[in-house]
């Protein structure tokens, strides 16, 4: 859960400490609430919808489904050029910083709310190592206006 700030959030950052390594099998999708903020694969966004130009997680809709390439590129929320993931089944740090000009979305959508909840979830193709990640330790820091 986060604890929000009362006010306007104008900006939210997520960084991973820089020494920090994540490894994860076969997909990965970080969300605040239903709004995802990095996938590790395109190929999970034809099964989301979109609210406000912010793709709404929902597992209902991938439940049994098969994308097509777990190795498809990354997506981040506001194509923030300040976002890393690291590739499937391959270890390396995450974070992602979402400005001002790209927040407004998330922003309104968690508006007046004390707290949120902020999800990792990791998805798989039915092997032995699927759906599984290591811990993901990230400092979130909200700018906000009282």
């Amino acid at each position: 859960m986060l604890n929000l700030p009362k006010g306007k959030i104008c900006d939210i950052s997520i960084k991973s400490p820089k020494n920090a390594l994540l490894h994860y099998d076969d997909m990965l999708l970080l969300s605040i609430e239903q709004n995802a903020i990095f996938v590790s694969t395109d190929a999970l966004l034809p099964f989301m919808e979109q609210k406000d130009g912010v793709y709404q997680w929902d597992f209902s809709r991938v439940l049994g489904k098969r994308p097509r390439e777990f190795g498809g590129k990354s997506y981040c929320f506001g194509d923030a050029a300040d976002c890393v993931i690291p590739d499937t089944d391959k270890t390396g740090p995450a974070a992602i910083s979402l400005p001002n000009s790209k927040i407004a979305p998330i922003s309104v959508a968690i508006q007046g709310k004390i707290a949120v909840s902020m999800n990792l979830t990791a998805m798989g193709d039915n092997d032995d190592s699927d759906c599984s990640h290591t811990q993901l330790v990230v400092k979130v820091t909200f700018k906000y206006i009282p």
